[in-house]
């Protein structure tokens, strides 16, 4: 089995080898989804992409600001609400609407959360 650091794995079981995804649930737990043979270029181009330099450096910058924002006292949800949060943006939730124009609001404390960082307070008294 290989492991990228982008979370996807190419195993290989008693025949050709396949890639998965690993993705965090709202519990925190990750789980794999199988994304498609190596061999089929619809699956490979996709991984490539994932896996690239631009990528990597991409992800990179953003931890590093996320580092520097949470040390100048800025909030951060717990793993758990992380997870849920993933969950709810990768079915399209958090977007201004939906498809049929619907509207979902994001209530409590990572709500709030989200709204002191976009304010400029930290959880720390200045």
């Amino acid at each position: 089995m290989q492991a990228a650091r982008s979370g996807l794995l190419r195993r290989l079981c008693g025949g050709p080898s396949n890639w998965y995804a690993q993705v965090p649930g709202a519990d925190g737990a990750r789980s794999q989804v199988y994304l498609g043979p190596d061999a089929d270029e619809s699956v490979r181009a996709p991984v490539n992409w994932v896996q690239s330099a631009e990528v990597r450096d991409g992800y990179v910058r953003r931890r590093e600001m996320v580092k520097a924002l949470r040390a100048a006292g800025f909030g951060a949800p717990t793993r758990p609400a992380s997870g849920a949060l993933a969950v709810l943006a990768r079915a399209g939730l958090l977007h201004a609407t939906n498809a049929q124009g619907d509207r979902t609001v994001l209530v409590g404390t990572p709500a709030y959360m989200a709204i002191m960082n976009r304010l400029g307070f930290g959880e720390r008294p200045l």
